[in-house]
């Protein structure tokens, strides 16, 4: 202020505070002539000019900080993970927020204006009629499914929320909420399928286990030796069984919550092939022909769980003897390496897989052949499993089949190991 007055005021001053409320904002400063006075109509004047200052600047502040304020709310509603429209009482749109433009609009640049241009999109999108919308859009409060399949056949699955928008006990509008459920669908199925198998599978060890404790338990009669011990190796297998099967929803929890352990080592690649193919049971390696090629010149090692990585490969051996109606049932295994992975090729003279199936595979209880994998048993979560633990050692999985003829399993290691 000093500095302005001397830089600025040629003669006399006069000034007039600039208030709002108890806090000072400013001063109105008058430069007066020489022998220049204020007069009482004159200082009546600037006193009410001073509080028209002041008022204008509470203004200022005032619409500032509602547009800030304005700013913060629309950079929420646009960071929001779910979709919002709200809607006047005419039926217009008064805001779409980002997400909800994506999801409903698959023109970024075609712009949501009124209900009906809405309807025609879900009508589109998720194959919905205009009727059940009505029915939904009537309700005060209610909530709508929806699904919808995406070029990759992929299902989505959204939940639309609406809400009335009250103010003053008058209602203004209509809000609507889209939802991506497809996790929680997806969670939902698993559930089910998890009912499903839980019924299936277990029953028939837990079936055989009873009746042969039952038979063993009985009194009145004198079993032979060989029976008893044959009985008793039927349980042993049925147990065994039910093992498998948790172990196999272990892991599947174990990779869905991303807490998968992997214990990593130095493993060498032709070793940890031949110890896997040593667990194949001798009964099914009698009928099975197995042919391995190293093409390493040295011995290459890479990291990973020794265990895991044999959980992989024994599944995928155990996938080329099941899944295989030939006579004689050919495994062959390539050992190889690029410039970042080692890779291991497992190929089979099997049923194959065919082109609709073949990017489902490594889906959750998908099964290809259902009366395949219900004779020999099997929940559909082998080769997800197999996957997961791909991933956990930050490689992959990849596949290539031709219906009838056999499939080829390939498994990349990294050569380095990642960090985490």
């Amino acid at each position: 202020m000093e500095h302005y007055i001397a830089s600025k005021v040629v003669g006399e001053q006069h000034m007039e505070p600039i208030q709002i409320g108890k806090n000072l904002r400013g001063f109105l400063v008058v430069d007066l002539q020489s022998n220049k006075k204020i007069n009482a109509s004159e200082q009546e004047f600037l006193e009410t000019f001073a509080s028209s200052l002041a008022i204008m600047l509470e203004n200022k502040f005032l619409f500032e900080k509602i547009r800030n304020k304005h700013a913060e709310l629309e950079a929420i509603l646009e960071s929001m993970s779910e979709g919002l429209m709200l809607l006047n009482n005419k039926d217009e749109v008064e805001y779409v927020n980002e997400y909800f433009q994506q999801i409903v609009s698959s023109d970024s640049h075609l712009q949501l204006v009124d209900l009906s241009g809405m309807y025609k999109r879900f009508e589109e999108l998720f194959l919905i009629g205009e009727e059940e919308l009505n029915d939904f859009m009537e309700q005060d409060e209610a909530e709508l499914k929806l699904e919808h399949m995406e070029s990759s056949g992929k299902i989505k699955s959204y939940m639309l929320h609406s809400f009335s928008v009250v103010l003053d006990e008058q209602m203004i509008g209509k809000g609507l909420l889209l939802r991506d459920i497809t996790k929680e669908a997806e969670i939902d199925t698993l559930k089910n399928n998890l009912i499903s198998l839980t019924s299936h599978e277990f029953k028939t060890p837990i079936t055989n286990i009873r009746g042969s404790v039952e038979t063993l338990l009985r009194t009145d009669v004198q079993w032979e030796p060989e029976f008893e011990r044959e009985l008793l190796e039927g349980v042993h297998e049925d147990i065994e069984r039910i093992q498998h099967l948790v172990s196999d929803w272990m892991d599947i929890s174990k990779i869905e919550s991303g807490s998968m352990y992997i214990e990593r080592n130095m493993i060498r690649g032709d070793q940890i092939i031949e110890e896997s193919l040593q667990q194949i049971p001798k009964e099914l390696q009698k009928e099975t022909e197995v042919t391995f090629v190293n093409n390493l010149q040295e011995p290459t090692y890479f990291y990973g769980d020794k265990i895991r990585i044999q959980q992989v490969l024994v599944n995928l051996f155990m996938n080329a003897i099941r899944y295989n109606d030939e006579l004689v049932k050919k495994i062959d295994i390539v050992l190889d390496k690029t410039n970042d992975h080692v890779t291991i090729s497992i190929s089979d003279n099997g049923i194959g897989i065919s082109k609709d199936h073949i990017e489902k595979i490594f889906t959750r209880f998908y099964q290809v052949d259902v009366t395949a994998t219900r004779r020999t048993g099997g929940t559909g979560l082998g080769l997800s499993i197999c996957k997961g633990i791909m991933e956990a050692h930050h490689g992959k999985i990849t596949v290539e089949s031709e219906l009838n003829k056999g499939s080829t399993f390939t498994l990349l290691f990294p050569l380095r190991e990642e960090e985490e």
